[in-house]
């Protein structure tokens, strides 16, 4: 007998005040869920639907207005501009609610909350859910698409450098600019590659930059799948969100800056493990050749792949 598909609903938000991070790990978690036959729906900001990663899916839009029309087996949060009692107001909606959350800095109302930040403990969350609430908690529940746990076996770099460059989807502190000078002031060959989405406020004088350029620099717009392109690189700079956990998790050399205060702690302790190299400021990566980072890094390796939980299989 044929059993009826779940219904699952993400509540979540993006935009040039908050970025991509939440969107793009919720599409991770519903393309996983697709594939097991859930039919998925997002309520998002109108925002959120001008990314093409959102707006190509196939994947229903929910509004405030329709929310009703359909019963869901799950309603999926990730945001944190809401709490428990923002969560409330939507259990009429829902048999249960789950939370992505790596704050632990508000209460929840949910049955099940997954934080994969790495120093995270479940005692964390003892005060801010309900006891019946189910806690995954740590990295082995990271939430990422499959493509970026299949490593590849580091090469010795050899020149032209290939470097992979992303401040998130809109370079919300507009870093791309300044480090492409850094870049270009390198004395050694480099093919660049810069990951950027419609949505990035500094395309224009990056597409000028990349322009004019005395090495080969190439502007990967909107891309589904950037893993093939990491997975190619010697070294990349990273702020410190959602791609460089997928960083480490293909184990690329990777540098990373602290963009938003929520970056904090994975990112202190991605560095503090030697997991990545953490840059305070654009000043301190001027003090150092790009060579040096490369031929010199001792970068540890994370295998996240012989520890992940397939998130999926809570629901």
């Amino acid at each position: 007998m044929t059993s009826t598909p779940k219904e699952i609903m993400f509540r979540c938000d993006a935009g040039s005040h908050i970025g991509g991070g939440h969107l793009i790990r919720c599409l991770a978690f519903a393309n996983a869920l697709k594939a097991k036959d859930c039919n998925i729906s997002f309520l998002c900001n109108e925002q959120a639907w001008e990314f093409p990663a959102l707006m190509n899916s196939s994947y229903k839009k929910v509004t405030e207005e329709s929310l009703g029309q359909t019963h869901f087996d799950y309603i999926i949060f990730d945001h944190y501009g809401l709490d428990a009692m923002d969560e409330k107001t939507f259990r009429p909606y829902a048999d249960k609610i789950l939370v992505i959350d790596d704050l632990a800095d508000r209460a929840h109302d949910c049955d099940m909350l997954v934080d994969f930040s790495p120093s995270r403990k479940a005692e964390d969350y003892d005060s801010l859910v309900p006891d019946h609430c189910q806690r995954f908690i740590g990295i082995k529940y990271l939430i990422l698409r499959p493509e970026f746990f299949d490593r590849v076996e580091r090469k010795i770099p050899i020149p032209p450098y290939k470097i992979f460059m992303t401040m998130g989807s809109i370079d919300g502190r507009d870093m791309l600019p300044p480090l492409l000078n850094y870049l270009e002031a390198q004395n050694e060959e480099l093919d660049i590659h810069v990951m950027m989405t419609c949505q990035t406020r500094t395309k224009k004088k990056v597409e000028d930059k990349a322009k004019h350029s005395k090495h080969n620099v190439t502007l990967h717009m909107d891309i589904k799948n950037p893993a093939p392109i990491m997975k190619d690189c010697d070294l990349a700079i990273s702020a410190g969100g959602m791609t460089s956990l997928e960083l480490v998790a293909l184990g690329i050399p990777t540098l990373v800056f602290i963009i938003a205060d929520n970056q904090r702690e994975n990112a202190g302790f991605l560095s503090k493990n030697s997991y990545v190299k953490l840059i305070q400021d654009i000043d301190k990566l001027n003090l150092t050749p790009i060579k040096t980072f490369i031929e010199n890094s001792e970068f540890k390796t994370l295998n996240l792949n012989k520890t992940l939980k397939i998130v999926t299989e809570m629901l």
